[in-house]
């Protein structure tokens, strides 16, 4: 089984909404780990080279990392994400 490949980027930071403060992941890994199962794959994306790799990731923000898929994957492979992120006093924002 091949594994599954997230590829994302998101700002960390407080940021004022109307619903109160984003509570934020603050994602971290222990450079010592090893990264495991490392697979560096030239064909598949055409045009693109995949490194695909697993490692341990650990989370000391306040808030979880969320990541919602939408819809199918295009012709290309890839699947549009959104990043929930949840506020402080309730409610959420899409990015």
């Amino acid at each position: 089984m091949k594994p599954f490949v997230i590829v994302f980027s998101f700002a960390l930071g407080l940021t004022a909404f109307a619903g109160g403060s984003d509570l934020l992941p603050d994602l971290t890994f222990n450079v010592n780990a090893p990264l495991n199962d490392n697979e560096i794959d030239p064909n598949a994306v055409a045009g693109r080279i995949m490194f695909r790799f697993d490692t341990h990731i650990q989370n000391f923000g306040p808030g979880e990392l969320i990541l919602d898929v939408r819809g199918e994957a295009n012709e290309l492979g890839r699947q549009e994400v959104d990043h929930v992120i949840e506020q402080n006093g309730g409610g959420e924002r899409r990015v």
